[in-house]
């Protein structure tokens, strides 16, 4: 009797498909508070304070959520950056 050196073969897996990119709840949930706080902010502009502690905002954060959550008309994009008057943050119109 001859005994073979291969070992046995494994069924083939299918490649799972790709999944969505989703953007976590707590993240959409920053996103649309921040977009809604904008909506209404005088000039389209907010300026949050700059905090330090365990409990501080990461305001950086909170934009790229922002621009992640795909909720941000195509016209408009947001702005944010520190400022000697706290993190400033702006939607403004994308120039033709």
């Amino acid at each position: 009797m001859e005994q073979s050196t291969r070992p046995p073969e494994r069924p083939a897996r299918k490649a799972a498909p790709p999944r969505p990119r989703a953007v976590p709840k707590a993240l959409a949930n920053y996103a649309d508070q921040l977009l809604d706080e904008l909506a209404v902010a005088n000039d389209g502009c907010l300026i949050k304070p700059i905090e330090s502690g365990p409990h501080a905002v990461n305001w950086a954060s909170r934009v790229n959520a922002a621009r992640k959550s795909g909720k941000i008309p195509h016209t408009q994009e947001i702005h944010g950056y520190c400022t000697h008057r706290g993190y400033k943050i702006k939607l403004v119109d994308i120039p033709a």
